[in-house]
């Protein structure tokens, strides 16, 4: 089972997926086009995203990548020798809400030179930001939603979100920068039906 998923979501499954969000799945890792799925309360959406999320995980537990060489120390012919990095190809999951939380407390309490803050901006995984726009709108918030999907938008790295908002909805909450760029990095899928919880 993979790690990281709240009790509620740990039956989550890639067939709960829709197909059109499965083929943007799919293609990912070609179009580099991340998902953007929006609709009411209740219909699935932070449990398709968990879905996703642990599809990610467990195709790709056994993945190595190369990425940036670093130097060895070691020369040969006068040339200094570099050795490639192998990483798994991770991914992160977010709540906006909490994630926004803990980026507040950090800056509270911490000294780390490392924030997660910086650690998002500089990040190389594939992003799962959930309920965005659910947050309480400040100067801040606009700041930090931004510069985080800002640095994914010019990296080229897919995030997948979810919201109860339309991208209207977002530019009103967090601005139209980054509504823009959602619509640019992101495939828009749409649910729509009633609240599953209440007809339980």
């Amino acid at each position: 089972m993979t790690t990281e998923i709240p009790r509620r979501y740990s039956d989550s499954k890639y067939s709960d997926v829709p197909e059109n969000v499965q083929k943007y799945f799919e293609e990912m890792r070609e179009t580099r086009k991340g998902i953007y799925i929006h609709g009411g309360v209740g219909l699935g959406k932070t449990h398709i995203a968990y879905a996703l999320y642990r599809e990610w995980k467990d195709r790709r537990k056994n993945e190595l990548l190369e990425t940036d060489s670093i130097v060895t120390g070691q020369i040969k012919d006068g040339v200094v020798l570099k050795s490639p990095i192998k990483v798994r190809p991770d991914a992160k999951f977010w709540n906006m809400t909490r994630l926004l939380f803990e980026i507040r407390n950090q800056f509270r309490t911490s000294n780390s030179d490392q924030t997660i803050a910086q650690s998002l901006m500089e990040s190389k995984k594939l992003l799962f930001i959930d309920d965005l726009g659910a947050e309480k709108v400040t100067e801040w918030v606009e700041e930090v939603v931004y510069l985080t999907v800002n640095s994914y938008y010019e990296n080229n790295i897919p995030i997948i979100f979810t919201s109860n908002y339309p991208l209207s909805g977002i530019a009103e909450k967090v601005g139209e920068r980054v509504a823009s760029r959602i619509k640019e990095m992101c495939h828009i899928v749409a649910l729509t039906g009633e609240d599953r919880r209440l007809k339980k």
